[in-house]
């Protein structure tokens, strides 16, 4: 079984001022080793780092990371039985 984890892209508010950061991606690594150990084929896709660009995605808002076709083509080319998809909460 194939399963793809992605850490999506970065929305901020056009007037924060700090710059995107990245943290490691620990939890993803962890979930990906375990799947692994117990013999599941496993990707992880970072949407932040894979293509750092920034778009405007509303009047408010900027998008950091790759956008929306460029994951559907990533996803499509690996073909994963399973999606799992990093969240953060503020």
């Amino acid at each position: 079984m194939k399963v793809l984890l992605i850490y999506p892209p970065l929305t901020l508010h056009e007037l924060d001022v700090s710059p995107p950061t990245k943290s490691a991606l620990i939890g993803l690594g962890y979930v990906a080793a375990a799947l692994k150990n117990e013999g599941y084929t496993v990707k992880i896709i970072d949407c932040l780092i894979s293509s750092f660009s920034k778009q405007p995605i509303d009047v408010n808002f900027v998008r950091y990371g790759m956008i929306d076709s460029e994951i559907y083509k990533a996803i499509a080319s690996f073909a994963p039985d399973v999606v799992g998809v990093s969240i953060i909460l503020p």
